[in-house]
């Protein structure tokens, strides 16, 4: 009952979040700023339909492939034969699709990995694109996970892409500063767009956890938290364990105590720092 309750006041959190959309209604292009929780991929996820809504081609990229399959598989869900204005992919995946199907796809062999999809994919996609055009001129471009994809070789594959250019064109980006892992060229990423002259809006609430678990992340991380914690729910619990077995059992046994207590298996998730394979 309490995870219901706080699921429930989480989601109408996040349609708070959306009224905010009305707010960039007449702005062509819009940089989201937030923290983790605070609803920006859900709020693309929502500029891109309402754009399909006003017969408008949309695409929407983002840095991670899980990603991505997950918000083509639910939108396919809740709007089956409603998403021929929108297409969803990772900005990488997007152009390897294109360059297969010019036959012009670099290869891999022998390449530094980073530098393969860093440099040589942007690069041959323009190449491409200079010889055939662009595949596609998109209504509305919507980037989600932008910490990871402002970088200037992805800003002019971006420019291509969009009807009238990024400088004129449609677009929303949302980004994370404290997520950025990956990309070190970020801040030249955002100096290049906002010379375009966005509007800024930041996301202030937390829409995806409760108070005590962003707490307990402050204090984990030293990432400062979204300034608005709302909702209440169960306290942390932390558990300690001496090994790979221990981890284990220790982890099967709390995922038995949820589900004995009523949590369906789709309502839990186990997180890792390592990759599945590697885990415990």
């Amino acid at each position: 009952q309490i995870v219901e309750n706080t699921d429930k006041q989480l989601l109408k959190l996040t349609r708070e979040q959306a009224n905010r959309l009305a707010m960039a209604d007449e702005n062509p292009r819009i940089m989201l700023k937030g923290s983790a929780g605070t609803g920006k991929t859900l709020l693309g996820l929502e500029y891109a339909w309402r754009s399909v809504l006003r017969n408008k081609k949309v695409l929407f990229l983002c840095f991670n492939r899980n990603l991505s399959r997950f918000l083509r598989l639910n939108l396919a869900k809740q709007s089956p034969g409603q998403m021929e204005g929108l297409h969803i992919d990772t900005l990488h995946g997007y152009l390897i699709d294109c360059l297969k199907k010019n036959n012009c796809l670099p290869a891999e062999n022998g390449i530094n990995k980073i530098a393969y999809y860093r440099h040589i994919i942007p690069d041959a996609f323009l190449k491409m694109l200079s010889r055939y055009g662009p595949p596609l001129n998109y209504d509305t471009l919507v980037i989600d996970e932008g910490q990871d994809l402002l970088r200037f070789d992805y800003i002019l594959c971006m420019d291509a892409l969009l009807k009238d250019g990024m400088d004129n064109g449609t677009w929303y980006i949302c980004f994370d500063p404290n997520q950025n892992i990956y990309n070190a060229e970020m801040n030249e990423g955002l100096s290049i767009v906002q010379d375009y002259h966005p509007v800024v809006l930041n996301l202030d609430t937390n829409c995806r956890n409760t108070r005590q678990i962003s707490i307990y992340n402050v204090l984990a991380t030293a990432i400062p938290p979204s300034r608005y914690l709302k909702v209440g729910g169960e306290d942390v619990v932390r558990e300690y364990y001496s090994s790979y077995d221990d981890e284990r059992n220790k982890l099967i046994k709390s995922v038995k105590k949820l589900m004995s207590g009523g949590i369906s298996p789709g309502k839990i998730c186990l997180l890792s720092k390592y990759r599945f394979e590697n885990s415990c």
